[in-house]
């Protein structure tokens, strides 16, 4: 019996698998876990890299199947796990030894459904590492669900988690969908009862410009939209006071959009934009009075209402300044 099923899903991730799966080997968690790869239709050498690794742990087992995406994958691995708690790491990135005993420690002393760990960015083997205070905070069902919401102290990635099994007993993510951990994030927070959020910097997440996020704006990147919308109607079912700020959460997934739109080489239609913009601008009084903006939030609303053209030319600054440090 396993106490932990870790599921990668793997497609086309030739570069960088091996360190990902070395990581996943290299851990000091001192019980049984399993390795489920999910082998997605590769095409490059990811599957004989997967079927190596299988046969020499025991502990590895492969899954192929036909190119169904990163939801599928994880679905299947989902179905295929024995363990008691589920971790979710993306074929590309990498974590520390001690992640797993990290997070399952945390889960059982504090009898918690759901653990975390700090997510590290990487750009190019350069890591932008947050300061650790070694905090580790109990949050009950609504203060996680707000932490979501704020996207501060506890995410919506599904990565850096362990999570009980039980809780996708009924929860799947969804297929042909982007940001698909946030169709299921408050699904799952709805369901537990305590979530325990450690700072320790455990998983290291790697960007890629060819990633799903990183790709150019696609009718797809209206997906971010979606998701925080169906979010908000969940959780207003259960705290209908959270309205404001589930509110603010639906402003900023407009926000990515429009900045998405704006920043792209691929061709926007002008209506799609100005659809985007007009429910912003309708916003703007929410936006200005709304204590949860930030200063910068409030003087972008302001930019977007009474000068669009500044507004790209200052999201493009953005852009360039944010490619520069990752480089």
């Amino acid at each position: 019996m396993y106490q932990i099923s870790v599921i990668v899903p793997v497609y086309n991730v030739e570069k960088y698998l091996k360190k990902c799966i070395d990581s996943i080997l290299d851990q000091t968690f001192d019980d049984k876990y399993e390795i489920l790869l999910i082998d997605d239709g590769s095409t490059d050498h990811s599957t004989q890299i997967c079927d190596h690794y299988a046969a020499e742990h025991p502990e590895i087992r492969v899954i192929h199947k036909k190119n169904g995406g990163l939801s599928d994958a994880r679905n299947v691995g989902i179905e295929e796990a024995k363990g008691q708690f589920i971790c979710f790491i993306d074929s590309d990135d990498y974590i520390a030894p001690e992640m797993l005993a990290n997070l399952y420690g945390n889960l059982v002393n504090y009898q918690a459904d759901i653990s975390s760990v700090e997510l590290v960015d990487v750009y190019d083997g350069r890591l932008i590492q947050k300061a650790e205070h070694g905090k580790v905070e109990v949050l009950d069902q609504k203060a996680a669900i707000i932490a979501v919401l704020q996207g501060n102290q506890f995410y919506a990635y599904a990565t850096n988690k362990l999570f009980k099994k039980t809780l996708f007993e009924t929860v799947r993510f969804p297929v042909g969908k982007i940001v698909e951990d946030a169709f299921v994030i408050m699904k799952l927070l709805l369901q537990a009862e305590r979530v325990v959020v450690s700072d320790w910097p455990g998983y290291f997440y790697f960007h890629r410009d060819d990633s799903i996020i990183g790709a150019a704006f696609s009718k797809k990147s209206f997906d971010v939209i979606e998701a925080w919308e169906k979010n908000a109607a969940l959780v207003l079912a259960y705290y209908p006071e959270l309205a404001a700020i589930c509110r603010r959460r639906i402003c900023w997934a407009y926000f990515f959009v429009l900045d998405k739109m704006l920043v792209s080489t691929n061709p926007v239609p002008v209506s799609e934009q100005q659809k985007v913009i007009q429910t912003l601008k309708k916003e703007r009084g929410f936006i200005l009075s709304y204590s949860g903006f930030t200063k910068s939030r409030k003087i972008a609303i302001i930019v977007l209402s009474f000068n669009p053209h500044f507004y790209r030319y200052l999201v493009l600054q953005q852009e360039k300044n944010k490619r520069k440090h990752s480089e």
